[in-house]
């Protein structure tokens, strides 16, 4: 029961910090664009593409099942 509790956390953390990541990566990319001559986008799924992404989300995993594993384990 500890596994699926500490995964259940851990699949939560990764979307979270995919959104977290998701967001900042957008606000840094469009923070400096002139906005005056049209529209601005970001291509998300290139995003997906980029090894960062998965490292961060994967990190992102790892903290919230050994935080809630370490936790239960108690």
């Amino acid at each position: 029961m500890i596994y699926l509790k500490s995964t259940l956390v851990g699949i939560v953390a990764l979307f979270l910090s995919a959104v977290v990541f998701t967001v900042g990566w957008g606000w840094w990319v469009t923070r400096k664009i002139d906005t005056t001559e049209g529209t601005v986008g970001v291509d998300v799924v290139g995003l997906v593409k980029w090894p960062l992404s998965w490292l961060i989300v994967m990190l992102g995993f790892a903290v919230g099942f050994y935080w809630e594993f370490r936790s239960a384990s108690r």
